[in-house]
């Protein structure tokens, strides 16, 4: 019979051999430039005041940004400036043909056709999209000035072949240097700060968080000053100092992860703005007037099985077009499309349950005491019998 020290040395061997088979996973974020908005917002501003109107991005130009992000190797990328889901898919596709996207619905403007939000493109091949949702709790006014017109976009993914798992949470922060953009920005900054401080607090939360995208702020800021006072996120220092977007040397695009995710790389953060140097111009017209900044993952597998993940309101949830689904009350089949065969899920059987409850998704492995049903009875492995409704069970994995 095996004793504890064997079994901690065989998950540790299990852990290692996962880390050495699984290639880095890496993610990234990449302002699009007014991405399949309309064609007069994006423009160059020439000496002497004059402008200049870009043309379209045609299908040329979608196909070569998808060939870029697949060089980029990012199976996450959080994205902004996104007048049009639609354009968002199309150039998802041409990434790869498992590629999706999950997209926030604010920063829209006024004259009801103009649009900038924010959210992710991903591998679905590589990670599984756990959840996601628009943080409209948020506070969209303070001292008088607005803030939040994009409002931020969180979402939880998980490794595929490792189960490695994590919070990616998307920003586009107030642009612009006068006084009162500064103040927004701080504003903005402090909400993401408060609202972390409380998702950290809980000792069940999972502690695997990343914040990624267009800041408008570089380092030194009040801004990151804001988001690091309490410790719940890091800028990621660049090795070598490097622009993020065309118009002036200073990077305004930032990767801040919690200090406590431990598997980011910090020291391969990097910005790809050498794309960009051999035509400028041409880079803007096919791409975007910013450069995506990346950052690897160690991928040995989940370091915390048992952390949870928390979530907000159905009717906050992402894509949108769920949140009027009704949830099936006890067809565990319905809810677990893996789980296709009850003889392939009879008593006895090792599984992994992804579990749903009010707050969270989470992950319980153990053997399973009786068929699927409607109530899931599992010894996990620490011994103890527990029982789900099936209508708390999202997916049902044989081990």
């Amino acid at each position: 019979m095996m004793n504890v020290f064997h079994i901690l040395a065989a998950s540790l061997l299990s852990l290692s051999l996962a880390a050495q088979e699984a290639p880095h996973l890496r993610i990234g974020s990449w302002n699009l430039e007014w991405f399949g908005g309309p064609p007069a917002m994006r423009s160059v501003h020439l000496e002497g005041g004059k402008r200049s109107e870009l043309p379209p991005r045609d299908e040329q130009d979608l196909a070569e940004m998808a060939r870029f992000v697949r060089e980029l190797g990012v199976a996450v990328l959080a994205v902004q400036e996104i007048g049009s889901e639609d354009a968002l898919r199309k150039m998802a596709k041409q990434i790869g043909p498992k590629w999706n996207v999950v997209l926030g619905t604010t920063g829209g403007f006024a004259e009801g056709k103009t649009l900038q939000a924010v959210g992710f493109c991903y591998d679905d091949a590589r990670v599984d999209l756990l959840w996601a949702e628009e943080m409209l709790d948020f506070p969209r006014e303070k001292d008088g000035l607005p803030i939040f017109h994009r409002v931020p976009v969180t979402a939880c993914f998980k490794d595929r072949q490792t189960g490695l798992d994590f919070r990616a949470v998307v920003l586009h922060l107030k642009a612009g240097d006068k006084a009162d953009d500064k103040k927004k920005r701080a504003f903005e900054a402090q909400g993401i700060r408060d609202w972390l401080v409380t998702l950290q607090s809980s000792s069940d939360e999972d502690q695997d968080i990343v914040v990624l995208g267009d800041f408008n702020s570089t380092y030194g800021t009040e801004v990151q000053q804001t988001l690091e006072a309490s410790g719940v996120a890091r800028y990621l220092p660049q090795l070598k100092s490097e622009p993020t977007i065309m118009h002036f040397d200073e990077p305004i695009d930032q990767i801040a992860p919690s200090p406590r995710f431990l598997e980011v790389q910090a020291n391969s953060f990097d910005s790809h703005s050498e794309a960009a140097l051999p035509d400028k111009a041409a880079w803007r017209k096919t791409h975007s007037d910013h450069y995506p900044v990346t950052v690897s993952l160690t991928n040995g597998g989940d370091d915390d099985p048992q952390a949870t993940f928390s979530r907000g309101k159905r009717e906050h949830r992402l894509p949108a077009s769920a949140r009027s689904q009704q949830e099936a009350a006890t067809d565990v089949k319905a809810q677990t499309p893996r789980a296709r065969s009850d003889e392939a899920f009879a008593a006895g059987v090792a599984v992994r349950l992804l579990v749903n409850d009010e707050r969270s998704h989470y992950v319980i492995e153990g053997t399973l005491l009786s068929g699927l049903s409607e109530w899931v009875k599992i010894r996990d492995l620490s011994g103890m019998i527990r029982a789900f409704p099936a209508s708390a069970i999202r997916e049902v994995q044989r081990r």
